[in-house]
């Protein structure tokens, strides 16, 4: 499964994907890394958008495939 890939990887250079959002006027969260952070973060972000706002989350995400996403690539 070399070089197969569902999604894009952006791990180099390093992407300050918060200072971005923020540039635009977005209000940002993140890095989240656990359920729990992104359930927090995303109740704020929706009060955010429901206020008129632009909301950013950035969720770190797994890396890899589930068994049923690397059988389907083979």
């Amino acid at each position: 499964m070399e070089n197969k890939r569902v999604g894009i990887v952006l791990d180099e250079p390093g992407i300050d994907v918060n200072a971005i959002g923020q540039g635009f006027g977005a209000t940002t969260y993140g890095l989240l890394c656990t359920p729990e952070m992104v359930l927090s973060a995303l109740a704020d972000a929706l009060d955010v958008v429901a206020n008129g706002g632009v909301a950013l989350l950035e969720v770190e995400a797994v890396k890899g495939h589930a068994p049923s996403m690397v059988q389907s690539m083979r």
